[in-house]
């Protein structure tokens, strides 16, 4: 038997096959179609370049194949680089893939700060040197996406034989978040560097703002993601039990801000570009201040490997949706009130609204800090189930909006004269007397949107989504437009001024009820 298959092994090595009719085996078939793929290539590449350039070199250089040369040179170079390289272990770029990538996003950044050449930007320029940065870029997306692919799992079930075995869920978040928009996010600044045009005419730019806002963007756009990053950080840290440590973060981002602000503006010229730099750093320095608590042995939360867990989304993204809403509806009702203001009153009501809504934003962020200022206090008590510290610290918020929210409106209805002609220097003294008794009536919503926003804030951090979304959508938007419209449909234009305080009115009937139903069950979905 087995002399048998020798006789036919030998048999079928001696017998003749001709060379064409061969089986190379197939990683050897998989390089000769390669090669003969790059050869058509590049015996196309250089008749269409000969067609192209004959008459060109003939002109100017008297030799009609100049050009040809000069490419089948370059050609003759690269083939050789391609065959020294192939005997070099390649694996040893690796460790280049993510360096390069952040290097490759700096050079861009770069690129678009050099003047245009032969009206693009593509180019760096070191004294007589010039670098063209897709080049490099195109090196780095071959490693990175070679890294990419490398380092990914596989799932099980597509391939029992290999030991690392995951979930297809788990497979799918890794392929698509950490792999596909991680990597990706950092390419938003670039993008908006790119389209700095559109971008700032979206911003509302006009001809004469336009440049002073490109430069803005130019300047604050590398920095944009210190501004996510220092927000989520912050609210970890007050979580962590260290409010006072994201207090001063806070105010050494501002000081920083200011310091960098009159460098740059008075010492360095750099105007409004310095000046957005300036704000960029100061939201750097904030970063890294937070990133020095979570590395310091004080910190009681410790970074991990990310692993997804649909069931904490479902969690996270319901108690996150309110304060997304409400960012929402704050734009949105500012279109409409404009808008009925516009058609009811016209462009003086535009003009007085304008300086309503300023003093309003301040009144607004006044109640958001004493809101944010506890939730995280409220959450972490909430997580230990000690709902009495909970109650507790409602009442502390209550209390603090009882006495701040009358205060506020008597400054403001007392020096609502001296507020409005600071906004409105140059203003007749008609649309000046109308913007006071405008300010004066919708200043008497500030004594109740506090309340909302604190009882909002607080259904957030005891994972009552429901209520917590209701009450945002509902005094930030459903509520508000109802009332707006029904007062100028039936009382017209100077009602409009009315629209906050009946929102506000409604919206707190609705959140003193949200409140009573948490007394009674303060473990809500827990228990």
């Amino acid at each position: 038997m087995a002399a048998t298959r020798r006789q036919h092994k030998n048999q079928k090595e001696s017998a003749w096959v001709p060379p064409l009719q061969r089986d190379p085996g197939p990683w050897n078939r998989l390089l000769l179609n390669w090669l003969a793929t790059l050869a058509i290539i590049m015996v196309f590449g250089l008749v269409m370049l000969y067609s192209a350039s004959y008459t060109t070199g003939y002109l100017r250089m008297g030799d009609s194949l100049h050009y040809i040369k000069q490419q089948a040179i370059c050609m003759a170079i690269g083939i050789g680089c391609m065959v020294v390289m192939s005997y070099v272990d390649h694996r040893f770029l690796r460790w280049a893939s993510k360096p390069l990538y952040w290097v490759v996003l700096a050079m861009l950044a770069v690129t678009l700060t050099f003047a245009p050449l032969n009206g693009w930007r593509r180019w760096i320029r070191l004294g007589g040197l010039t670098l063209q940065t897709s080049e490099v870029a195109k090196f780095e997306m071959i490693l990175l996406s070679s890294h990419l692919a490398a380092s990914a799992p596989q799932i099980g079930r597509f391939s029992p034989s290999l030991r690392e075995k995951i979930k297809p869920k788990d497979w799918l978040f890794i392929r698509i978040v950490r792999q596909l928009i991680v990597p990706v996010l950092p390419l938003v600044p670039v993008v908006v560097l790119l389209f700095l045009e559109p971008f700032a005419r979206l911003l509302g730019a006009d001809e004469i703002t336009l440049d002073y806002v490109k430069h803005y963007l130019l300047g604050l756009a590398p920095f944009s993601v210190c501004y996510l990053v220092s927000y989520n950080l912050e609210v970890l840290v007050k979580t962590d039990g260290f409010p006072r440590y994201a207090l001063f973060t806070v105010i050494a981002g501002c000081l920083t801000n200011c310091v960098l602000d009159y460098i740059a503006i008075f010492w360095l010229d750099m105007g409004v570009f310095g000046a957005a730099v300036a704000t960029g750093i100061s939201q750097l320095v904030t970063c890294i201040s937070y990133f020095a608590h979570f590395f310091s042995k004080k910190c009681t939360f410790r970074l991990r490997k990310f692993r997804f867990d649909p069931r904490l989304y479902a969690r996270i993204l319901p108690i996150g949706l309110s304060d997304g809403v409400t960012e929402l509806c704050t734009g949105l009702m500012i279109f409409l009130f404009n808008r009925t203001v516009l058609k009811c009153i016209g462009t003086d009501g535009v003009v007085t609204y304008t300086v309503i809504a300023y003093a309003t934003t301040i009144i607004i962020n006044l109640m958001v800090g004493v809101s944010q200022g506890t939730q995280p206090l409220v959450s972490y008590q909430y997580g230990k189930e000690d709902y009495t510290s909970c109650r507790k610290l409602l009442r502390y918020a209550l209390t603090t909006v009882c006495v701040l929210a009358p205060v506020l409106f008597v400054l403001i209805f007392l020096f609502a004269p001296q507020i409005v002609r600071a906004y409105l220097s140059h203003a007749t003294d008609e649309l000046i007397a109308y913007s006071i008794q405008a300010f004066r009536k919708y200043s008497i919503s500030y004594l109740l949107l506090g309340f909302n926003i604190v009882i909002g804030g607080f259904m957030t951090a005891n994972e009552r989504p429901v209520p917590a979304i209701c009450i945002s959508v509902g005094r930030g938007l459903v509520l508000q437009s109802a009332v707006l419209f029904a007062l100028a449909v039936s009382f017209g234009g100077d009602a409009v001024w009315f629209t906050p305080i009946f929102s506000e009115f409604l919206c707190l009937v609705f959140s003193l009820r949200a409140l009573k139903a948490y007394r009674r069950h303060p473990a809500g979905n827990r228990k």
